[in-house]
């Protein structure tokens, strides 16, 4: 099943077989968790004031703008909404797109927002100009990759594709070797269908940017941002999807729950601080989330799992105590014993 189109153009060498036209299925939660792991703003500034499905699409303001089925589209709800307005969610949209289009494609786990870790010191730039792309982050070889990302509810002008190539080909080099790729990612959602033009333009920059980025410290900031002081504490609830073991916790809301989970290794790695540990379980995490179908929910290539509700039709997560028989479905059992956890804000 497939609600959207990707357009792949300009890669070359060990990424030429991606060029063409790629069905994909995106979700709404996709989108959501991709806005989230990215970590612009912290998931929990909002709890205490949004009500739980505000907190769920808030960064993208899905509700009531957007519908996912037969195809991703604005609905009426958005095109009565004010310009600016519109000019607001499409960004946010195309940005959870463009998260979600790099860890299945270019197998991209761990990206975020360039100038937010410029801000905290974990880029420095060396030389050339302080403007920075989107985006920057590794795949599962360690490799470094510069995404920039549009979302557009009109049809897309040459002249916004010219731009995007000159903010994809700022940076020149990362830690002394040039990114595999260069790309940018602009999303073309409206009220029929979606519409997502990836590409890695190879020209060469006037003015390049060449940065220096803390990898211990850009693993630690991609999880604490998502986690806070969830990472300092024992989970009470364990999930197995696709024979990966989560910790989880759940954030009680008016009687409604969030699930924010990670996978176990990692979770215990970042206790450690053993960050070598967790560039090595980047393969082996994204082989076993690339294809995962989790209801209500969604589970990233870095290990992050974010779900509501019922994540098996019938069977839900008991917050219970007393509960400690497993469930079991084809790819997918649980074992809880589950207490409400209280929010940290204090994630810095």
């Amino acid at each position: 099943m497939s609600n959207c189109i990707v357009n792949i153009d300009g890669y070359k060498d060990e990424y030429s077989h991606l060029n063409g036209q790629l069905k994909m299925q995106i979700t709404k939660y996709d989108i959501a968790v991709g806005m989230i792991s990215i970590g612009k703003t912290h998931w929990s500034e909002y709890v205490t004031k949004k009500n739980l499905m505000d907190i769920i699409h808030y960064w993208t303001a899905l509700i009531p703008y957007i519908d996912e089925k037969p195809t991703l589209k604005i609905n009426e709800n958005f095109i009565k909404l004010d310009p600016s307005d519109k000019t607001g969610k499409s960004y946010v949209i195309g940005t959870g797109v463009t998260n979600v289009i790099a860890s299945k494609i270019l197998k991209i786990s761990c990206l975020q927002y360039a100038e937010e870790l410029r801000k905290v010191g974990i880029i420095k730039v060396n030389s050339g100009s302080l403007e920075l792309g989107d985006l920057v982050g590794f795949d599962t070889n360690g490799d470094w990759h510069v995404m920039e990302s549009k979302g557009r509810t009109y049809p897309v002008s040459n002249t916004l594709k010219k731009k995007a190539k000159r903010q994809a080909e700022k940076i020149e080099k990362i830690n002394g070797l040039a990114p595999k790729t260069k790309n940018y990612c602009i999303t073309y959602i409206n009220n029929d269908a979606c519409l997502v033009t990836l590409s890695d333009p190879d020209k060469i920059s006037d003015n390049p940017v060449n940065l220096e980025i803390d990898i211990d410290a850009f693993l630690r900031f991609y999880y604490k941002r998502i986690f806070g002081s969830f990472l300092m504490r024992s989970s009470n609830i364990t999930l197995i999807i696709n024979n990966l073991l989560f910790q989880a916790f759940r954030v009680d809301l008016d009687g409604e729950g969030i699930y924010l989970g990670l996978e176990n290794r990692i979770f215990e790695s970042l206790q450690t601080e053993n960050y070598q540990q967790i560039l090595s379980l980047q393969q082996e995490i994204w082989e076993s989330t690339i294809d995962s179908n989790i209801k209500d929910g969604s589970l990233m290539a870095s290990g992050v799992l974010f779900f509501t509700g019922n994540p098996i039709e019938g069977q839900p997560i008991q917050d219970s105590d007393s509960s400690n028989n497993p469930i079991s479905e084809k790819n997918f059992s649980t074992q809880y014993s589950a207490q409400s956890v209280s929010v940290d804000l204090n994630y810095h």
